[in-house]
């Protein structure tokens, strides 16, 4: 049996070389950070834990937050104007200076 699931796009966060991003708290369930550095892409990061270190401080990347792998009938909520308090999600994070050698 198969069944579909979806990303929802939150936001984008880059960073420049020499510089980290870490992401120290979030609210909102299933939180996925996809990295793309040089054209390479590290999709599918859970966010989990105190403190997410992204990865790529030595290069010029993008850094992609989603809701991860909702189901179609839990898409719709996201959707849906009377249900709209259900995606209300924060995150607090910085861009940290890093010596790269």
């Amino acid at each position: 049996e198969y069944s579909i699931v979806c990303d929802i796009y939150l936001t984008t966060i880059t960073t420049q070389r020499g510089e980290m991003l870490v992401i120290h708290e979030y609210s909102g369930d299933g939180l996925t950070l996809n990295t793309t550095c040089q054209g390479e892409t590290e999709t599918g990061v859970g966010v989990y834990g105190d403190e997410l270190r992204a990865r790529g401080h030595a290069m010029n990347c993008t850094h992609e937050l989603f809701i991860g792998e909702v189901l179609p009938q839990d898409a719709s909520e996201y959707f849906d104007e009377e249900k709209r308090t259900r995606v209300l999600w924060s995150i607090a994070y910085s861009i940290r200076e890093v010596t790269v050698v």
